[in-house]
């Protein structure tokens, strides 16, 4: 409800929160009132909206402000309308501007000046849907009391997208940094504040023409055509809408099996990614969504994805919790929101954007359960973005911040291999049944030559050799399978862990990370050498090894000793000595010594040795 206040102002909520206000009146002047609305949002925003050299002695009846001359009429009220939005009902309050024109009036133009914190705010124009989709299709309906169009992807074909004909031409208006939500403080969500539509002038006896909307260097500009004001009926009635809103205007539908990221964004302050909202349509499709990491403009290595997530029937935000409790960002990375669709359910979903450009990467990409693919394609195409956001807590990083995407995509690469179906142990089998055939000829052969081809020997072979080389390279097989999936998930535990600790702290733990690593893979070797039937199998281990070496590497070159950091990732060293002391002198140097594990020796010449190959007490 209006509250009239005591400074010729006249003071509305504006939204769905008390945060969220409108005031019509010029609160600076309490002698005069001014056709001025100031619209805040958050209770730290505002964008207030002048006509200037307007004026006078305003009456307030039944809601509605007016201010009344012989030549026009303006007045303001606020309009709280649900819009069915090809099926997307949502609340919208509407501040109305309404012009009223007696007579001619002198120019075809309305001008309002933006004042206030308007250069804090990105004006995205809508650009109409015969430049979005040229050659498509059309079909023009009334829901809800409100012209609308449709796009359909061929004739006859199903719909593509829709609007209201008030938003072709329209603006959408966004706060330049402020959006997402940190947990316990604001939801900005995508950053949307505003939607400022396209009007409609409507002369006495009915005719109407739609009016275009320009704004610029801080000035909206609303023109009617020339040829309805030499040829109207007057009064003619013009009624700007200002709404609310925090989703797009349009309604588009997106194909599934695509994968799509948006951004690039940046978090307010360091902190841990825990959930990803999007406004969708009602639907029983599958979704998953994930995090993408930034490279020069483009999605790259999949930070954190969720678990599949199907929607809920009614349209509106659905939140996708991400998984292992979300993963860090940091303020002075970027990152891109990124899900893909099953095409499990009925139809492709439908979504809310604002046609803003070459927000969106999308992808045709076969949907994977429960994973979002990783790193993201290449050769992308361009579309526009949704409405869609992160939630996140500030604060220091949780789980994950010491590992750097290169590192965490090894880890995840050599899980892969470990587990069944994937790479590891598949030349076994081949292997197996080489030997079984050439062991089944081999004892055929010599119970021949001893005359007992047709006894029961014969039909034994093929169990023997099962029982004394198929089942135990089996066993041992798996028991390496296991051995190695526990070590890497160990080793990925102990790194996500060092999130939590000291720039000091992390420089020892690494070490000792390397340590295990090493003394892992030589474990590796050994089981992989005591089998000859492993086939190609040692050729693929090398290489993910290999992996695993290159991402240790880049975390050691990337190193910064002092604390930690505001990168996407942060870095630290391990391995080598402080760079302030002065190399240990070996009294034994260039003399073979062996360690205290009698594995390996030190040779000398000013090289380190590690923790676990320096003998107990040894140099102290």
């Amino acid at each position: 409800m209006i509250e009239v206040n005591s400074n010729k102002t006249y003071t509305d909520l504006f939204g769905d929160h008390a945060n969220n206000v409108v005031i019509i009146g010029d609160g600076d002047d309490d002698k005069k009132f001014y056709a001025h609305a100031k619209m805040e949002f958050w209770g730290d925003d505002n964008i207030p909206f002048q006509e200037e050299g307007i004026e006078g002695t305003p009456e307030f009846v039944d809601g509605i402000i007016t201010l009344d001359s012989p030549m026009n009429k303006i007045e303001w009220y606020q309009h709280h309308a649900t819009h069915d939005y090809h099926k997307a009902g949502e609340f919208q309050s509407q501040l109305k501007w309404v012009y009223t024109f007696k007579q001619k009036p002198a120019s075809n133009k309305l001008q309002l000046k933006l004042g206030g914190g308007w250069q804090d705010f990105d004006f995205h124009y809508v650009k109409p849907f015969d430049e979005l989709y040229p050659g498509k299709p059309t079909e023009s309906i009334t829901t809800d009391g409100r012209e609308g169009i449709l796009v359909h992807v061929n004739e006859g074909g199903h719909i593509l997208s829709y609007r209201p004909l008030d938003v072709e031409g329209s603006y959408a208006v966004y706060h330049k940094t402020k959006r997402d939500h940190i947990e316990g403080e604001k939801n900005y969500r995508r950053g949307k504040v505003l939607h400022i539509y396209r009007s409609k002038a409507v002369d006495k006896n009915g005719k109407s023409v739609w009016c275009s909307l320009n704004i610029e260097n801080g000035i909206l500009t609303e023109t009617i055509p020339q040829t309805f004001l030499d040829t109207a009926v007057y009064p003619i009635r013009i009624n700007e809408t200002f709404g609310y809103a925090t989703i797009g205007g349009s309604t588009s539908q997106r194909a599934r099996d695509t994968v799509n990221a948006h951004g690039t964004y940046s978090p307010a302050a360091d902190g841990n990614a825990t959930s990803i909202e999007i406004y969708t349509s009602p639907q029983s499709n599958t979704f998953v969504v994930g995090l993408y990491d930034d490279d020069s403009a483009y999605p790259d290595n999949m930070l954190r994805d969720s678990d599949d997530v199907t929607p809920a029937v009614n349209w509106g935000w659905k939140e996708f919790t991400l998984t292992s409790g979300g993963v860090a960002v940091f303020a002075a990375a970027s990152y891109w929101l990124g899900y893909n669709v099953d095409s499990d359910g009925d139809a492709d979903p439908y979504f809310k954007h604002d046609g803003i450009p070459a927000l969106c990467k999308a992808k045709a990409e076969t949907y994977i359960a429960d994973t979002l693919v990783n790193p993201f394609p290449a050769d992308a195409g361009t579309d526009s973005d949704l409405s869609i956001f992160c939630n996140y807590t500030a604060g220091a990083a949780s789980a994950g911040s010491s590992m750097s995407p290169s590192a965490r995509s090894a880890y995840e690469k050599a899980l892969s291999h470990y587990k069944p179906g994937g790479g590891f142990g598949k030349g076994v089998e081949a292997g197996l049944e080489r030997g079984r055939v050439k062991s089944t000829a081999s004892g055929m052969q010599n119970l021949v030559s001893a005359g007992l081809a047709g006894t029961s020997m014969a039909a034994g072979l093929g169990k023997k050799y099962e029982e004394e080389v198929g089942a135990p390279t089996r066993a041992r097989l798996e028991g390496a399978r296991a051995e190695a999936m526990a070590n890497i998930q160990m080793n990925m535990a102990g790194t996500e862990q060092r999130g939590y600790e000291s720039a000091q702290d992390r420089t020892f733990q690494m070490q000792m990370q390397q340590n295990q690593l090493d003394a892992q893979q030589e474990g590796y070797n050994t089981q992989l050498m005591a089998s000859s039937m492993r086939g190609s199998d040692d050729g693929q281990v090398s290489a993910l090894r290999s992996q695993l070496d290159e991402a240790l590497s880049k975390l050691r070159t990337k190193a910064q000793p002092s604390g930690p950091t505001t990168h996407k990732a942060p870095k630290f060293s391990f391995g080598d000595a402080p760079a302030a002391k002065a190399p240990y002198k070996d009294p034994l140097a260039g003399q073979p010594m062996f360690t205290a594990t009698g594995t390996g020796m030190y040779l000398g010449g000013g090289k380190y040795l590690t923790a676990r190959q320096l003998p107990q007490g040894y140099g102290e």
